[in-house]
């Protein structure tokens, strides 16, 4: 993959950065071809945060799998802090893992679903890890 393209945008007293519509595209493929052998093995994107929406929710409508939104601390919202579908089998999807903080915090949320970690996948990385190890590029 090339460079990534992304706009900075402010809100909520932070600067995150979002992928412009061809990056965002690439992120999406290449993720569906590393998903692709686990398919049969999870029902469910979790994902943490608006910034995890910008991938997440599309990856879970073009794999047709439900989703688990876990809000960051201060992200005000309609909803609650954890949302999705209950007694899911749930992958996570993220950027990268910087201290695994986010699997930690979405696994926590998730727990209050009753949902089930199958694996994880950091898709600027290209690595995908289930619950017993890593899987091969």
């Amino acid at each position: 993959m090339a460079a990534m393209k992304y706009a900075v945008v402010e809100g909520s007293g932070y600067h995150d950065q979002v992928y412009v519509v061809v990056d965002r595209k690439a992120i999406v493929q290449d993720a569906i071809r590393y998903l692709k052998p686990i398919h049969a093995d999870y029902d469910t994107i979790a994902v943490r945060g608006v910034s995890g929406l910008t991938v997440g929710s599309i990856l879970a409508h073009m794999l047709q799998k439900h989703l688990i939104i876990v809000r960051k601390d201060g992200e005000s919202s309609h909803g609650k802090p954890v949302e999705g579908v209950v007694n899911s089998r749930y992958i996570i999807v993220d950027d990268f893992e910087v201290s695994g903080n986010t699997v930690s915090v979405i696994n926590e949320g998730a727990a209050k679903l009753r949902g089930t970690w199958v694996a994880t996948y950091m898709w600027r990385d290209r690595e995908l890890t289930t619950v017993t190890g890593k899987v091969k590029k």
